[in-house]
């Protein structure tokens, strides 16, 4: 789970042609993705791990919003 987690950040914080946009939304895809033995071995891994765990997608799914709140470079004022 850590794996996907670390792998999920360095492909939003690394320098590369591909704008961050387009980095976060093939990650929203992949993980949406029932193609598993087509995706990186983090995403498979991850997909196994939720699985056996019967983890919520949706937990996976607020992590790269938080993602998202990153590339949009919002301040708040508090955490409500």
């Amino acid at each position: 789970l850590y794996n996907w987690c670390r792998y999920c950040d360095d492909v939003i914080d690394s320098p590369a042609a591909e704008p961050a946009r387009q980095r976060l939304d093939r990650l929203f895809a992949q993980l949406q993705s029932d193609l598993h033995q087509e995706l990186p071995s983090p995403f498979r891994a991850f997909h196994r791990v939720r699985g056996d765990y019967s983890v919520p997608l949706h937990f996976a799914h607020d992590l790269l919003l938080g993602f998202e709140m990153d590339l949009a470079f919002r301040e708040y004022k508090d955490l409500s």
